[in-house]
């Protein structure tokens, strides 16, 4: 069976003359999940959040691995965050990063 190496992915940030380093998250679903489309509109009211959506659908291990769990949204250290979540939980999740 093929491995899943979760991998950390960094953007840099430039506001005038100071660097901030954000960490992107990484958002596993796939199209006409409903369940997927709230996670966004929830993400989206974050603000300047900067997520990659990874569809599932597009291959086999991970529609093993998160098949009938989507949405599934992963910070850079590998923590997980799966659905059903809220505003609260969402907030603590990101703060703990």
């Amino acid at each position: 069976m093929p491995r899943l190496f979760k991998l950390e992915f960094f953007a840099y940030i430039f506001i005038g003359s100071i660097y901030f380093m954000t960490s992107q998250l990484l958002l596993y679903g796939t199209v006409g999940c409903h369940l997927c489309d709230d996670a966004q509109a929830l993400l989206q009211g974050f603000g300047n959040i900067s997520i990659r959506e990874i569809d599932i659908a597009d291959d086999d291990v991970l529609l093993e691995q998160y098949g009938i769990r989507i949405p599934v949204l992963v910070r850079s250290d590998g923590a997980e965050l799966g659905w059903p979540f809220g505003r609260t939980e969402l907030s603590a999740f990101l703060d703990a990063d």
